[in-house]
């Protein structure tokens, strides 16, 4: 880092600062009523720390992945699939399953879809898929 380079929070500005195209931290700038694009984003950050709260540009650049399904935003994918399991399983569970009232072939696929054997008899499925069930929530 250059000897001349100052922090943006409140310090005092290096002599070249005063030179047309520099910009109060030192960087150059390309317009001379502007600030650099650095101090632009930092009074974004600067107001977010005075509010204490997020403004919409800076939420947008820390979580940028939007689930379709809720608007919920997220810093990664990996966080939205997480999420989205979630999502889908609360679809899932919302509507109520009656092993006992399913037929043989449903309890099955249900049974598959759990990646959970799909041997034996409608008691024993019945019993299995409860038993997941239960485990799910």
């Amino acid at each position: 880092m250059p000897s001349s380079y100052t922090s943006h929070y409140q310090s005092p500005s290096p002599p070249h600062c005063y030179q047309p195209n520099v910009c109060n931290c030192g960087r150059n700038k390309e317009n001379d009523l502007l600030s650099c694009q650095v101090c632009l984003s930092g009074i974004d950050l600067v107001t977010c720390a005075s509010s204490r709260g997020l403004t919409e540009s800076v939420l947008c650049a820390l979580k940028p992945v939007v689930c379709k399904q809720c608007n919920t935003c997220f810093a990664d994918n990996l966080s939205l699939s997480s999420h989205l399991k979630f999502c889908n399983a609360t679809e899932v569970r919302s509507v109520a399953i009656k092993p006992t009232l399913m037929t043989v072939p449903s309890l099955k696929e249900a049974l598959r879809s759990r990646g959970l054997s799909t041997a034996g008899t409608k008691e024993i499925l019945v019993k299995r898929l409860e038993g997941a069930l239960a485990g799910e929530g």
